[in-house]
């Protein structure tokens, strides 16, 4: 009984190194896009029915399994203020034309609902992306580009 007691506990000490190392939840699409969680806003990932959906403290996503390719809790290299001090792109709006400028040639941008349902989806051209919300009813939806989100009010 010893015996079985170390061993657990020996196991024990080496996972939890390697779980506490980790601090975000990555999940993978098949488009080969990701959405980012921080551990520390306690991501909850549920699977109902059809659908895949991970609820954190600042972001709901939902899709259907379909789309998820994978998902893995992963250390990251740089905090979020130092990934923000590094990010180069700037948002700005013009009427209701979202304007995401400095992102690689090509790069997805998606638009989502607080239901977690893509309501845009578009590609940058050159380094700029312009997303209209003119469709879009009042409310609050979530930008994700670059593996970052970013909430924004139509008013």
């Amino acid at each position: 009984m010893k015996k079985i007691r170390l061993t657990i506990f020996l196991l024990l000490m080496l996972i939890s190194p390697y779980a506490m190392a980790q601090n975000k939840l990555v999940v993978y699409l098949n488009d080969g896009s990701s959405a980012t969680f921080p551990l520390q806003e306690n991501p909850e990932i549920t699977f109902a029915g059809e659908n895949f959906k991970v609820i954190s403290s600042t972001a709901t996503i939902e899709l259907p399994r379909s789309d998820v390719k994978d998902f893995r809790f992963e250390k990251g290299e740089d905090t979020a203020i130092e990934q923000l001090a590094k990010d180069n792109t700037s948002i700005t709006s013009e009427g209701d034309n979202i304007i995401i400028a400095g992102l690689a040639d090509n790069s997805v941008v998606k638009v989502f609902n607080t239901s977690g349902q893509t309501v845009v989806k578009t590609r940058a051209t050159g380094s700029n992306c312009s997303i209209s919300l003119s469709r879009l009813t009042n409310g609050i939806y979530i930008i994700n580009y670059n593996n970052k989100s970013i909430k924004i009010l139509k008013k």
